[in-house]
């Protein structure tokens, strides 16, 4: 109980960026992604979220293009399926993976039940009915640091990946609902196995657009 204690006393900053710094027990936690994340307050939840919303939605439209294949590791629930599927166009293909069952058959049974649209119960480590090279965008927003195995996630990404295609992938500097701190190393490792086109920070987020190694045999 006194490990938990200390947690909670624990004097953490507003992941919006504003400066605040409090105990983690007055913090405003707010969902995001599938993620608690904290902040001072309801506003600075909001602009946090919004500035995520944005930074991925300006990646979708710069780098999917129509007749685009398309995967989305750990979908949700579709927000950006619907983004995805309107940049790859008619003749693009757009493929939802989603670890939780009901969440498949919910987007299946709804607006996403269409042909040029795959949905999927699958764990991001193991995504072996997708064939190899054959995949020009993957987004992977928050499921890496969700789950353990994260190196076999990232070489099922890299696996994909067509020799021109991209991947942009984020996950959480925290601890998420209990699994192991992504440590900066571990980042860097998985980091190691793409060319990397740029990198950076978002609050408690670290991100990456990524392409398949030059070198890679697959």
């Amino acid at each position: 109980m006194e490990a938990k204690d200390t947690e909670e006393s624990e004097e953490i900053e507003c992941e919006e960026g504003c400066g605040c710094k409090f105990e983690r027990r007055n913090a405003f936690v707010s969902a995001i992604d599938g993620m608690e994340h904290f902040f001072c307050c309801a506003d600075c939840a909001d602009e946090f979220r919004k500035a995520l919303d944005t930074e991925t939605s300006e990646i979708i439209r710069e780098c999917v293009r129509g007749g685009f294949t398309v995967v989305d590791i750990g979908c949700g629930s579709g927000y950006y399926l619907s983004e995805t599927i309107k940049a790859s166009g008619p003749n693009g293909k757009v493929i939802g993976i989603d670890s939780n069952p009901e969440i498949i058959r919910d987007l299946s049974n709804g607006q996403f039940s269409q042909a040029n649209v795959e949905l999927h119960v699958a764990s991001a480590s193991d995504v072996g009915f997708i064939a190899t090279n054959s995949v020009d965008f993957v987004l992977s927003n928050n499921v890496l640091c969700c789950m353990e195995e994260r190196t076999r996630a990232a070489r099922e990404i890299s696996r994909i990946l067509s020799r021109d295609g991209c991947a942009y992938i984020r996950v959480s500097m925290n601890e998420v609902r209990g699994i192991r701190k992504m440590t900066e190393d571990e980042w860097s490792s998985i980091l190691s196995m793409f060319d990397i086109i740029r990198r950076g920070t978002s609050g408690g987020l670290r991100w990456a657009l990524v392409k398949k190694k030059i070198n890679s045999h697959t």
